[in-house]
């Protein structure tokens, strides 16, 4: 189906209802509106004081919710009517919650700087703690010198009988002796002072400074724990404080989302143009919403008028895909890839069954599918999630019915074997195989048939693609050059199917002849066509009868030659349809990793007595929740892959440009309808 029809329109209204149609157009989130003063910025102080106040709900926000007790598995959900958050945001004296909530943490973070501060002093004195003098006592007289600091452990006995040999008047007090240093005071006379000084830069004496205060260092220590411990004191009660605001948190963010819609509804408001008396809005609008904002704001005045008007030359025409319930999940995969361009198909229908399907093929295990059903339906059941959030997981909960008979199909349940399970659930083919009950192939020992199916799938995908590609090109561009060239390949396709299935089997042997001619008839109608074209160019370029009979001869030859070789293009195609080979592969991994599970898990149980059991459901469990999460990873991206490669590139240029309307965006709460 097309992209949803987009135009350009213009609103121009009575300047004194611009809030109200403003409001009226954010509640109806169908129109993008378009900047008409780029260059010309004017935003009003209403409009800065509100996001001021929207910055200092985020902070407070941001700041309470470490300290809000969590509501539930999920956390809290907030939902409201747009009617309730406005409501409800007025009636919260936010500011002066936000005041609070800055007072206290300047508080709190002075405390923990203060902390910072005396933890350093700390450990900056710590090595010198045990000196016995006083802070004062190691003051240098007119006659003596003092010095406290350390120098390494393992040098200061050398140290000490050096000192000795200068002056029996050198006086050496050990402070403390570690590992590593060793702390001391020395005291000398000022007639040993060069030698001294001397000594101590031989063995790298590193002095300590001391602190401007008098008494005992040890003293001095005991004070900063004291006051250290006040200050996390005060932390701990501003963090009471702060528990007991965070009660606030939910209107808190009811009044964030609130802002956020005032800002924007400013915000778009000055992207408008002005007269005397009037505003003018210019922008994208959805072609079917038009009677539906007409009547909205006909609702509030009648002094508006909306224009269409024609694009400018160059202007791209934003782009967005709707489609119903069931098929906007697929609408992950789209975006993906991009959007289609606003000339091109949406191709969200046309992949949704076969990406399901991959998805299946790659994952091949019915268990799987019905953990992965279970789990994706909780989480839509109880949590709220952003809308397209919520379309992802809605498309994973339909891979895991699909999984779930795909992996019934082939007999994959949590990597078991068909002799691992009670025989209730398990029946004889009729080749002595035994098989799970509704298992019709079993992928590790006929891969061949898996190999075939996908590229069967593979084959009808790549069809479609050139079928769509046909219908694109025929009712959008150039219908000569799609009947001429794309329609010939839509012909080659569907005799080569038919061929094939003759030769397979699946069609009667009586109709091979048939689908023989039929096949050689479209290569015959590719070579004849380039023939012909070719030929016909010639014709027409030549002026004389005889240049018209020559280039026209000419331009048959020329043209076999060029039929010939476009018929390369089918090689193309099996390419492409190799491609389809990778869900044999994933599919295959799924099942051996599971296997490998399984196996691992008996042996470990085998080897280790009692508590071998315990282990052997953790790796049960473990393993196969590891293998669901990395194949459905995996079988999500290569299914997208199929799509994007083998089936995008035959019908979609892509690259759209999205369509952003004007509307209310909420990160808190979930507007109730």
């Amino acid at each position: 189906m097309p992209v949803a029809k987009i135009k350009k329109v213009q609103i121009v209204a009575s300047a004194e209802q611009k809030g109200k149609i403003l409001k009226a157009l954010q509640d109806e989130g169908s129109i993008q509106i378009i900047d008409a003063q780029k260059d010309v910025k004017k935003y009003s102080s209403q409009g800065k004081s509100v996001e001021l106040d929207y910055a200092n709900v985020n902070f407070a926000i941001g700041l309470l919710s470490k300290y809000q007790e969590k509501k539930g598995l999920f956390g809290e959900s907030i939902e409201l009517t747009e009617a309730e958050v406005e409501e409800e945001a007025k009636k919260v004296n936010h500011k002066e919650i936000v005041k609070e909530c800055m007072e206290i943490e300047d508080k709190k973070n002075n405390a923990i700087n203060e902390i910072s501060i005396l933890q350093g002093m700390i450990d900056q004195y710590k090595e010198i703690e045990k000196c016995s003098f006083k802070i004062e006592d190691l003051k240098d007289t007119d006659t003596a010198i003092v010095e406290i600091g350390k120098i390494r452990s393992i040098q200061f006995e050398e140290f000490s009988e050096e000192s000795a040999k200068i002056s029996k008047l050198i006086e050496l007090s050990k402070i403390d002796l570690t590992s590593q240093w060793a702390s001391f005071v020395i005291i000398y006379y000022n007639d040993v002072r060069k030698e001294v000084e001397a000594l101590l830069s031989k063995y790298k004496f590193m002095k300590a400074e001391l602190p401007n205060a008098k008494g005992y260092i040890k003293d001095l220590i005991c004070d900063w724990e004291e006051k250290k411990e006040a200050c996390q004191k005060e932390i701990k009660k501003y963090e009471k404080n702060l528990k007991k605001i965070a009660e606030n948190l939910r209107a808190l963010k009811i009044v964030h989302d609130f802002l956020l819609w005032e800002i924007e509804k400013n915000q778009e408001g000055e992207k408008s143009e002005h007269t005397m008396s009037n505003f003018i809005i210019t922008g994208w609008m959805i072609k079917k919403e038009q009677s539906k904002i007409e009547s909205v704001l006909e609702k509030m005045t009648k002094e508006f008028i909306i224009i269409d008007i024609k694009p400018d030359d160059g202007e791209e025409v934003p782009v967005t895909i709707n489609n119903n319930r069931y098929l906007s999940p697929f609408e992950a995969v789209t975006k993906i890839f991009g959007l289609p361009k606003s000339t091109e198909l949406d191709p969200t229908p046309y992949l949704a069954a076969f990406f399901i399907i991959y998805f299946g093929l790659c994952l091949t295990d019915a268990g799987y599918g019905i953990v992965m059903f279970i789990a994706t339906a909780l989480v839509l059941k109880f949590v709220n999630l952003p809308t397209e959030t919520r379309k992802l997981v809605k498309l994973l909960m339909y891979g895991g019915v699909v999984t779930f008979f795909i992996g019934a199909i082939f007999g994959g349940w949590f990597g078991l074997t068909a002799d691992q399970v009670p025989e209730s659930l398990t029946y004889l083919t009729a080749e002595g195989e035994r098989m799970f009950l509704f298992q019709k192939v079993n992928a590790l020992t006929d891969p061949l048939t898996v190999l075939i199916i996908a590229a069967v799938l593979g084959f009808i995908q790549v069809t479609v693609g050139t079928f769509m590609k046909f219908f694109h090109e025929f009712f959008n561009y150039d219908k000569k050059e799609a009947l001429l060239e794309v329609a010939p390949w839509c012909y080659m396709l569907v005799t080569l199917g038919l061929f094939i299935l003759t030769k397979a089997g699946v069609i009667p042997e009586a109709f091979g002849p048939l689908t023989k001619n039929l096949l050689s008839s479209a290569f015959g109608l590719i070579i004849g066509l380039s023939v012909i074209r070719t030929a016909y160019g010639n014709f027409k370029g030549a002026k004389t009868v005889a240049q018209k009979l020559i280039m026209s001869v000419v331009g048959m030859i020329v043209g076999m030659l060029k039929g010939f070789l476009s018929l390369y293009g089918l090689v193309g195609y099996m390419s492409d349809i190799l491609s389809y080979s990778r869900l044999l592969a994933l599919g295959l991994a799924t099942a051996i990793i599971g296997l490998a599970v399984n196996i691992i898990g008996v042996l470990v149980k085998d080897m280790i007595p009692v508590i071998g059991w315990v282990l052997m459901v953790v790796i049960f469990i473990g393993g196969h929740l590891f293998n669901l999460l990395i194949n459905s990873l995996g079988a999500y991206i290569h299914s997208g892959r199929l799509q994007f490669v083998e089936f995008f590139g035959k019908f979609m240029e892509g690259g759209g440009l999205e369509f952003r309307p004007f509307s209310k965006k909420n990160k808190y709460i979930y507007i109730k309808k």
